[in-house]
């Protein structure tokens, strides 16, 4: 459609065509990947949520509720949420940004967090880690980027981090890497 495109992922060639798909979703704000192995499934969702409407938000939560028989056929399949969530909440974010998750901050977290439990997701990237440094105030950094995955799927996460080093020129988002342990 029209709309803007604010979500991409990009799939090595060297994965096997047969062992993954593209999954379509409703929103040019979300990419869906799902991948299949010796592990079982893995569903990846890479997300951009606008700072200030919850639209696709709901999109997702519906979506993992209307496909959580192909999603998630068993308690073994793999489920990741990642991406600019441009959410701010106490769970992840550090002391310091305690005014984000308060007021209309904590309204606009709270589906996101909702939806977290329905689907029983964890969270990966460990608290008061920043993804996010102001270009204009280099001193002011934020959590906007999370990463969150199903239980079983936290268990194989060998890690996940914040690359500081790696920002890109001109950028303002930190790359996170998340390393997940599974058969191949």
């Amino acid at each position: 459609n029209e709309s803007k495109i604010r979500a991409f992922t990009m799939v090595s060639t060297s994965l096997d065509t047969n062992h993954w798909r593209w999954l379509d979703f409703p929103s040019n704000d979300v990419v869906v990947i799902q991948l299949d192995g010796p592990f079982g499934l893995i569903t990846i969702f890479n997300v951009y949520l606008e700072c200030n409407s919850n639209a696709t938000l709901i999109k997702l939560s519906t979506y993992l509720h209307t496909n959580a028989h192909h999603l998630r056929p068993n308690t073994d399949a793999h489920i990741v949420i990642l991406g600019a969530l441009n959410r701010h909440h106490q769970l992840w974010e550090d002391e310091t940004n305690a005014h984000l998750c308060a007021g209309r901050g904590q309204r606009l977290a709270q589906p996101l967090i909702e939806m977290l439990a329905d689907n029983d997701l964890q969270q990966a990237l460990p608290r008061r880690l920043h993804t996010l440094e102001h270009k204009a105030n280099q001193t002011i950094r934020t959590r906007p980027d999370n990463v969150f995955t199903t239980a079983c799927t936290a268990d194989l996460v060998i890690s996940c981090k914040v690359l500081y080093d790696d920002k890109g020129p001109c950028a303002d988002h930190f790359p996170i890497a998340t390393i997940i342990n599974l058969p191949v």
